[in-house]
């Protein structure tokens, strides 16, 4: 994650890390590296982990995870991996839904300047956890 994730973090630190409300979350390479994610880690103001399986991890975005109700705008990304031993190959995914948490949406749930940005951004995040995966 700290690689391809540096950018968006360092742009989500100068924004929101601070002493007091979000001193416990993860900021720090060291401390993305060494996490084991379990749910309810909150990741840069920006994440929180809601589930964990064996082979998948699901966070929940669009806002800080310190509003844990309903929020106008939200979204899960689901990071999974499959082993296929038989083959001698992981397989790795990534699924993103993004959608309008309060009242009705009349339009996609964010610009699609802000799509584009995700869209880039998720997949340099996929791209680092694969390649800090040892066997």
């Amino acid at each position: 994650m700290p690689t391809g994730y540096a950018y968006q973090r360092r742009f989500l630190e100068k924004k929101y890390r601070n002493s007091t409300t979000t001193a416990h979350q993860l900021w720090d390479t060291s401390s993305l590296l060494s996490s084991t994610y379990e749910p309810g880690t909150e990741i840069t103001d920006h994440f929180v982990v809601v589930s964990k399986t064996p082979s998948a991890i699901v966070v929940r975005c669009g806002d800080s995870p310190l509003k844990t109700g309903v929020r106008d705008s939200d979204g899960l990304f689901e990071m999974g991996v499959e082993i296929k031993k038989d083959e001698g190959v992981a397989e790795f995914r990534l699924k993103s839904v993004f959608y309008k948490g309060l009242g009705k949406a009349d339009a996609a749930p964010m610009p699609s300047h802000v799509e584009f940005a995700h869209r880039l951004y998720t997949k340099l995040w996929m791209e680092t956890a694969v390649g800090n995966v040892v066997l």
